[in-house]
């Protein structure tokens, strides 16, 4: 039984509930992950706090160094945030946050610095991830796809990690972004246009659709693409047309499509790139891990979530 070679990168900011004492925090962390598209497992998942490293430490280290005269990719100390520069990023984080004024009283949006540990600068733990997952699948010669979201410093470093992989013909990165804001009710309309726009492609009615099989269905979707690929300047974005409602107004941007790809593989990676697995995970997070749940304080009880 084969389960395919297609992985789906992501991340998202947890906002983590950390007991100081009395008072329970909220801490912004940053949470990368790799899932495999057809089964879900993930291989490779990390949050951007390192526990071996302090605030402080860092800090004095930095000073010491001359650090913040330099620049970041110079530093001695490039790896964690100083406690200067990670207040900034918080302070920046929640200054444009607008809330209903009726709300207000019942919300605290102050983001704190983390009790214990150090935050890692994102970039150093995307390219990290990168070559961790590289090492987890080995050195065989097999051909792999990685979907990853759109943040350009993910991109760069899957390409960095993967680079040999790609010259090869082993490897292909996709870039995917879809319309995150879209109501329950619109992703549905958006299903509908999807599934009438799959039926004029393929020039088969509804009803005979629904009648195919999943590789019968997954066949007549690579030619519907196959034809409208035709005539693309090859790395430039796609729009998915056949929406989901996981991911409306899906767009894609091949990183490793070539002019020698051949037009069937082109088709195949258009219709592989989607965040699903990757997605599927973090809403189990969001939804079920009790310190990655965000309190409200009120002033009923003494401010304490």
């Amino acid at each position: 039984m084969s389960v395919g070679r297609r992985f789906a990168t992501d991340s998202q900011t947890l906002t983590l509930n950390c007991s100081n004492k009395k008072i329970w925090a909220q801490i912004a962390v940053h949470h990368l992950c790799s899932a495999h598209a057809n089964t879900g497992y993930i291989m490779s998942a990390h949050l951007s706090l390192e526990p071996e490293e302090d605030l402080p430490e860092i800090e004095v280290r930095m000073i010491a160094d001359g650090d913040f005269g330099l620049p970041r990719a110079f530093r001695r100390q490039a790896r964690v945030w100083s406690e200067i520069e990670f207040t900034e990023y918080l302070n920046k984080m929640t200054r444009k946050v607008a809330i209903h004024p009726l709300e207000a009283p019942d919300v605290d949006f102050d983001l704190q610095l983390p009790h214990r540990g150090a935050p890692m600068r994102q970039d150093i733990m995307q390219i990290a991830h990168a070559f961790m997952l590289r090492r987890c699948l080995g050195k065989g010669d097999e051909r792999f796809v990685f979907v990853l979201d759109a943040d350009p410093w993910l991109a760069l470093a899957f390409v960095s990690a993967f680079a040999g992989w790609v010259k090869q013909g082993q490897a292909d990165v996709s870039v995917v972004r879809f319309d995150k804001n879209k109501s329950n009710n619109q992703r549905n309309m958006l299903v509908g246009d999807g599934r009438a726009s799959l039926a004029s492609a393929t020039g088969l009615e509804p009803a005979a659709l629904n009648a195919l099989t999943a590789r019968q269905r997954i066949d007549e979707t690579d030619a519907a693409i196959e034809k409208m690929r035709r005539g693309h300047i090859p790395g430039t974005p796609f729009s998915w047309p056949f929406h989901t409602k996981s991911e409306p107004n899906r767009q894609i941007r091949p990183l490793t499509d070539k002019v020698a790809m051949a037009p069937d593989r082109r088709a195949r990676l258009m219709r592989l790139s989607t965040l699903r697995s990757v997605d599927a995970y973090f809403h189990k997070v969001r939804s079920n891990v009790r310190f990655a749940s965000r309190p409200a304080h009120t002033p009923s009880n003494n401010n304490r979530a």
